[in-house]
């Protein structure tokens, strides 16, 4: 079989060559893009769905929003494994699809179960949403923000709600533009809060209630288009602006009307800035609490 084999390859030396220079121009296009991983990625095929319940217990959390999003992706195709986890606030769900299933197809099928299970869940400040594209072994980078007090302007907010407030607004959005980046999670520093620190025996006073002072401040947040008005060759928009940018524009909504005098927010409640409710704390080499970020 040899001897036939050689034979062949004598009598068409071109088609020989042909051949090997193929095999050779293959392997070389295959090694200048052949894939190299310090730590292969050997993480399953996993979406994550987190949603948030602010103020709800664990109990209720699985009850009201785990268990209604955990049975409408029961029957996905090609789904291995489904996990949950219950927290104060907090619910996680991981759905695990066969190795072989692509990724944005997974993130595909999981979204539209979610859509047609958000009609089962309680009302919530923000709707369910999909993790970010990313494992285990992809967090690349990790990074902390810290500053000396007396040489930066804080404009009044506690350096550590500065910090989580300049991570958040600036530094994410910068690192996210760089390819390949898929998400920057944020820890540590407070997250800013506006608060509104209604005085109750004011409320009964002026005859309020916390629902009017919910949807006045709701109303007053907004920038309304007012179309245009044609001024010789030029064209002016109209424009309504109220969109809150400092605690003295919320200060100034009105809330109601006395006897022709309006009655602000500023009268019935304290206005500041404030803190979110926090779980944890980062810290660095243990000397002093800094903002970190994890980018994915």
């Amino acid at each position: 079989m040899i001897n036939t084999l050689l034979g062949s390859a004598l009598k068409v030396p071109g088609l020989v060559i042909v051949a090997l220079m193929a095999v050779i121009g293959t392997g070389i296009y295959s090694y200048q893009n052949m894939p190299v991983d310090a730590f292969p990625d050997i993480s399953p095929v996993m979406v994550p769905v987190f949603a948030e319940g602010h103020g709800m217990a664990p109990e209720e959390i699985e009850r009201l929003i785990t268990y209604p999003i955990e049975s409408s992706m029961n029957g996905l195709p090609d789904v291995r494994q489904i996990k949950s986890t219950s927290a104060f606030g907090m619910a996680v769900i991981y759905i695990y699809f066969e190795d072989d299933v692509d990724i944005y197809f997974a993130r595909q099928l999981v979204a539209e179960r979610l859509a047609a299970a958000s009609a089962e869940l309680p009302e919530m400040d923000e709707p369910p949403t999909l993790g970010p594209i990313s494992t285990g072994l992809g967090q690349i980078f990790i990074y902390y923000l810290s500053a000396e007090p007396e040489k930066v302007s804080t404009e009044g907010k506690d350096l550590s709600t500065w910090l989580r407030e300049l991570n958040d607004w600036v530094v994410k959005f910068q690192l996210q533009t760089v390819p390949g980046v898929t998400d920057v999670l944020s820890m540590g520093g407070h997250v800013l809060q506006y608060q509104v620190q209604v005085d109750a025996n004011l409320l009964h006073q002026y005859k309020l209630s916390m629902e009017e002072i919910v949807e006045a401040i709701n109303k007053n947040n907004r920038n309304v288009g007012g179309q245009f008005l044609v001024m010789g060759s030029e064209e002016h928009l109209v424009r309504g602006v109220g969109l809150i940018e400092k605690l003295e524009d919320l200060g100034r909504i009105p809330v109601k009307e006395v006897r022709g005098t309006p009655v602000l927010l500023e009268d019935v409640a304290n206005i500041d800035y404030g803190k979110e409710i926090r779980r944890g704390v980062v810290t660095r080499n243990g000397s002093g609490e800094v903002v970190s970020g994890i980018v994915m």
